[in-house]
């Protein structure tokens, strides 16, 4: 199948950003399969340079994929692609802790604790929100702790 190969083809790229071009990745991160956007994050966390503002609002657009598992890599390939206390990737991610998905919950708190500087209120404040929450999924509140 198509998708497949797209996919392989992605997973292949040595971490080189002159056998890539960006463009390329960007555009597969808006592939119909899953499994695409899914390897173009892994490709970007390979390949991007840190703090593109293209890329990171991207990657951050993921975090609202259909798929969960599209913005779990979203939220773990943001710490690599964008810069500590990049405004725009904590806002994402913040905004991405009501996630449904506790995995995708969880990824969120732990990119935060890694891509937010130290004293972010905007950034606490959600975790903090996250820790209130009788009801969270346990791995969520351990990665919101740390």
């Amino acid at each position: 199948e198509a998708a497949m190969f797209r996919q392989q083809s992605l997973q292949q790229l040595p971490a080189d950003s002159n056998t890539a071009p960006l463009h390329k990745l960007l555009d597969c991160t808006g592939d119909a399969k899953a499994i695409v956007r899914h390897a173009a994050l892994q490709a970007l966390r390979k390949v991007a340079c840190r703090g593109d503002p293209c890329v990171v609002a991207r990657v951050s657009v993921l975090l609202s994929d259909l798929e969960a598992g599209v913005r779990q890599a979203a939220a773990a390939a943001l710490v690599q692609v964008a810069d500590h206390g990049d405004r725009q990737a904590v806002a994402a991610l913040c905004g991405a802790l009501a996630d449904d998905a506790w995995s995708v919950r969880r990824a969120c708190a732990e990119s935060l604790g890694k891509v937010a500087v130290a004293g972010d209120r905007a950034a606490a404040d959600a975790l903090a929100s996250r820790l209130a929450l009788r009801n969270e999924h346990t791995l969520v509140l351990k990665a919101a702790e740390e």
